[in-house]
């Protein structure tokens, strides 16, 4: 504080982004002549912002939910996931809100998931298949965020973990980091319990890469017109292109 004073700022939220927007807010109370101790509290209550670092159960499979909307905002969430080799579920779309051109995720230090068990999914989860391949991330493609935490689940169950009572005994824990569509696509149903909006067995809903067969050897697949390009319902924060953290 300019005066000199120091206070402790103790957060649920994960991040130095989030540690960063905690000071500046408190810098405005201080400006606007508001209670410190009041809003240092507030701050200690806040564990998830629009379903920004919730956590699910889904299965054997204990999951959290990252949002990530430019490439500076991915090596913030980066910096959050749990320690390796804790497996990561990335979802990525391609719709309004999230830009149509995909060629971002070559923008995006994928080099960094070396060691884990990486799946990519969402509607644009080839195109993110071939970023992760020529990053040399090991990692498996799946049509839906729910089918990989599944996935992810009954291989802990061979594993050996155990249901006791509404608890999973050495349940799996998994980051799933996704761009805005895909985030709010599976945190909705997944809340709901359903299956993912993604997936399912309409192979149309399956992970596609807008370059047709051969888009697996070329740098990206931006493609043409096609479902994912709908428009939706974005709400507030969807533009891809402001300043954003995670």
């Amino acid at each position: 504080m300019a005066s000199g004073a120091s206070h402790a700022l103790n957060l649920h939220l994960p991040g130095r982004c989030n540690q960063s927007n905690a000071v500046m807010a408190l810098a405005a109370v201080v400006g606007l002549g508001g209670d410190v101790e009041v809003a240092l509290h507030a701050m200690t209550e806040v564990r998830e912002v629009a379903g920004r670092y919730a956590t699910i159960d889904v299965g054997r499979v204990h999951a959290r939910f990252l949002l990530a909307k430019n490439p500076a905002g991915w090596a913030e969430v980066f910096d959050m996931l749990a320690p390796a080799p804790a497996p990561v579920v990335i979802a990525i779309n391609a719709r309004t809100a999230d830009g149509h051109d995909p060629s971002w995720l070559w923008d995006v230090p994928f080099e960094l998931l070396r060691g884990r068990a990486v799946t990519a999914t969402g509607e644009r989860g080839l195109d993110l298949a071939v970023r992760l391949h020529y990053g040399e991330v090991d990692h498996t493609v799946e049509p839906s965020v729910s089918e990989a935490l599944r996935k992810l689940g009954a291989r802990e169950h061979a594993a050996g973990a155990q249901t006791v009572g509404a608890q999973t005994v050495g349940a799996q824990t998994a980051d799933v980091v996704a761009n805005y569509t895909a985030f709010h696509q599976a945190l909705a149903v997944l809340r709901k319990g359903g299956p993912d909006a993604t997936g399912g067995p309409d192979a149309s809903n399956a992970p596609h890469a807008s370059g047709g067969p051969d888009a697996s050897n070329a740098p990206h697949a931006s493609g043409g017109p096609d479902a994912s390009d709908a428009p939706d319902a974005s709400g507030p924060g969807g533009s891809p292109n402001g300043v954003s953290t995670p």
